[in-house]
């Protein structure tokens, strides 16, 4: 559930021409690396979750991990939803 909206809300930022090119593909996958990255780290019992689902879903983090999406495939590691700005 959690992971699946946060891979939707990276991919929102993308204007996808082509549904089944290679790029398409490796940005799609990307995106659910990155949200499952976040997910094993942050995503727990909803009494101890150290984030709130808000700041994981929302618009500045969701960019910000968009934006980590390159033409090469990367290992990401958890991102912090809770850092302002861009590096």
């Amino acid at each position: 559930g959690l992971v699946a909206l946060m891979t939707l809300k990276i991919l929102q930022g993308f204007d996808f021409d082509h549904r089944d090119s290679q790029q398409t593909w490796h940005r799609q996958l990307e995106a659910m690396k990155l949200a499952y990255s976040d997910g094993l780290h942050y995503i727990t019992d909803p009494l101890h979750m150290r984030v709130a689902v808000a700041d994981l879903l929302s618009d500045t983090y969701s960019s910000q991990r968009r934006e980590q999406i390159v033409d090469q495939a990367q290992q990401p590691d958890p991102g912090d939803p809770h850092a302002s700005g861009t590096v």
